[in-house]
């Protein structure tokens, strides 16, 4: 796995990351423990977590992982956006009771897809947003602290924040004494590329971070103007692989003289995924690029195809592919409350 330090930071990591939004998926915490050692063993070692996730779980999960291997890896958490409180048992997600009950709604969940479909709509109601008042973040750091179990996190990141919540003086000045107090190593937005309103020199240089959605279809990490000095992560780098492979099915002449191009089977969504990881890692020298998986075997597998440099030529004949077989409809944010 490549390694590389992100710019305008002393952040060295590995040049894929893995993201920690789906943990709390597998229904138990042994299965999101074998993911995560799927990603090291793969030699993924940047985490990318967030106060949210998990109904405020994740984190607590991905602290047991890290028990004795924190100086091998880098963590990423965020806040301004919250857990849904839980009327009559908390808010924030924490407690056993609200433990147990989002185990039984995820059990819930996985039994209908009308529940899943409800659930997701409620949750995205009640996130609590813009916690962005330096009182709101100071506490949600020190949660995440508390749930990762470590006494520094390499990047805090501003969850989903608009340009005048980061502009905030105060603001600023909190997440400055944090890394003079070596809980932070460095700070930033993160979130959909809109909200960066196309100019990285609108945002305060204290950001030394940024991270945003880019992909094949949608290269947003050449379309940000004066990101030089910052470091850069994406994420979302394989949206809608399988949606590309089933539009190349309708065009089975041109598919086929891409795929002998390229040396895969492009009907097939996983061989899409791994060349737009490729892809994605070509394109950005400046930062980690995230990725998720439930599937451990999936994982290692998309390690292993990233591994593989890809040249200027076989970037060029993908990008045609990836057009020409996008979707019309696409638009730039990531799914409400729920991107890396």
């Amino acid at each position: 796995m490549r390694r590389l330090t992100i710019r305008n930071t002393e952040v060295e990591t590995s040049a894929l990351g893995f993201g920690c939004v789906g943990l709390t998926s597998h229904g138990s915490v042994d299965k999101a423990m074998a993911t995560l050692d799927a990603a090291l063993d793969s030699g993924i070692t940047h985490f990318d977590v967030a106060r949210l996730y998990g109904f405020g779980q994740a984190e607590g999960i991905l602290g047991k992982f890290i028990q004795g291997k924190r100086d091998r890896l880098t963590i990423a958490t965020k806040f301004g956006l919250n857990p849904p409180a839980v009327p009559g048992i908390g808010g924030g997600g924490g407690g056993g009771g609200v433990r147990k009950l989002i185990s039984f709604a995820r059990w819930m969940a996985q039994k209908s897809s009308l529940v899943r479909k409800l659930a997701r709509r409620a949750t995205s109601s009640s996130v609590q947003r813009g916690m962005f008042d330096p009182v709101d973040a100071a506490r949600s750091f020190e949660i995440s602290l508390r749930e990762l179990n470590t006494d520094h996190v390499d990047l805090l990141l501003l969850h989903e924040c608009e340009l005048s919540d980061a502009n905030r003086d105060d603001l600023i000045a909190m997440l400055n004494d944090e890394v003079r107090r070596g809980r932070v190593r460095a700070f930033g937005p993160a979130g959909a590329f809109a909200k960066f309103q196309g100019d990285a020199a609108l945002w305060p240089a204290a950001y030394r971070v940024m991270q945003f959605d880019s992909n094949t279809l949608e290269p947003n990490i050449g379309r940000l103007a004066n990101v030089e000095t910052r470091g850069v992560i994406n994420f979302s780098v394989v949206k809608d692989a399988k949606a590309i492979a089933e539009r190349a099915k309708a065009d089975p002449a041109r598919t086929r003289a891409a795929s002998v191009a390229l040396g895969v089977d492009l009907t097939d969504a996983s061989e899409i995924a791994g060349l737009m990881l490729r892809d994605a890692l070509a394109a950005n020298r400046a930062g980690p690029v995230l990725f998720a998986s439930s599937n451990p075997a999936r994982i290692r597998q998309n390690a292993l195809k990233a591994a593989a440099p890809m040249a200027d030529e076989e970037r060029l004949t993908f990008g045609e592919f990836v057009r020409r077989n996008g979707a019309s409809d696409r638009t730039i944010a990531p799914r409400d409350g729920v991107g890396p």
